[in-house]
């Protein structure tokens, strides 16, 4: 776990790139086991994620993980975000996760895919 804590990790943590409210489907994501938060906004164009932004009150790995699956996934087809799974997470992070932190990581991602599943 300590290995997430590394210098990119932490460049990341403090220049996160898909903060803020911007066009798009407003989701709201909730994680009651740690009290995580995070509303995220999504604009497709019916077939291609266009963008991705969101506002948290999270933790850094709810953050920092979100901001990277926002970046991977801006430009895709809907598909692509299905095709996500943990270990694609902890891909982006450089780093497995222990099973607490991974619900941390995948915040986001359940609810972007949540909300695109019906597209």
């Amino acid at each position: 776990m300590n290995k997430i804590y590394q210098t990119e990790f932490l460049k990341r943590a403090q220049n996160l790139q898909h903060t803020g409210k911007t066009a798009g489907e407003k989701v709201e994501a909730y994680n009651p086991l740690c009290g995580d938060q995070q509303t995220i906004y999504i604009e497709t164009d019916g077939k291609i994620i266009k963008n991705i932004s969101f506002e948290a009150k999270s933790c850094m790995v709810s953050q920092v993980a979100t901001d990277m699956i926002a970046e991977k996934l801006i430009g895709q087809n809907l598909e692509a975000v299905q095709s996500l799974k943990i270990k694609d997470v902890e891909q982006l992070l450089g780093t497995e996760l222990t099973p607490s932190r991974q619900e941390c990581a995948t915040l986001g991602l359940s609810a972007i895919k949540d909300n695109l599943k019906g597209e």
